[in-house]
């Protein structure tokens, strides 16, 4: 995967989540895996078609979904109700979607599918060889994994 797909994503998770949380950013260090298994409690997960296709992921446990949640509504949440899913989706789709929108000025051709929200930690989840970069993400709220699984098309 080329460095520019990825510092799209990077710089519309920094810039989305200033934005949202009003929190800075610092990224770790990446990481690159094929492993089928999820490690997050709440992962969001969004279809990219065209060029490049593929998916992202944003993995968090559940303490980190309702902060981030609780933040971006002004109020807070104690339990993982379909609010807090609803939100921590839209945030992942806003990240990708400004992500998609940076690489079209780059001349990629990509659309963006609904989000999709698993709750639990460890199932069996496949990307069918395309392998994934993590970009984790520290905020004061706890950490986001952005799984980056994207391919250029032929």
């Amino acid at each position: 995967m080329k460095a520019e797909v990825l510092n799209a994503f990077f710089r519309a998770a920094v810039e989305t989540l200033r934005c949202e949380i009003k929190d800075s950013v610092h990224r770790g260090a990446l990481t690159a895996t094929i492993d089928p298994t999820l490690d997050s409690e709440v992962t969001v997960f969004l279809g990219a078609v065209g060029n490049p296709r593929g998916l992202v992921l944003f993995g968090m446990s559940r303490e980190t979904a309702l902060a981030l949640a609780s933040r971006m509504a002004g109020m807070p949440f104690a339990t993982l109700d379909d609010l807090v899913l609803s939100a921590v989706a839209e945030l992942g789709n806003v990240v990708t979607g400004r992500a998609l929108m940076a690489l079209s000025e780059q001349g990629y051709t990509c659309d963006l599918t609904p989000p999709s929200v698993m709750v639990g930690k460890g199932a069996y989840f496949s990307t069918l060889g395309i392998p994934r970069i993590r970009i984790p993400l520290q905020t004061s709220l706890g950490e986001i994994r952005l799984d980056v699984a994207l391919q250029e098309s032929s």
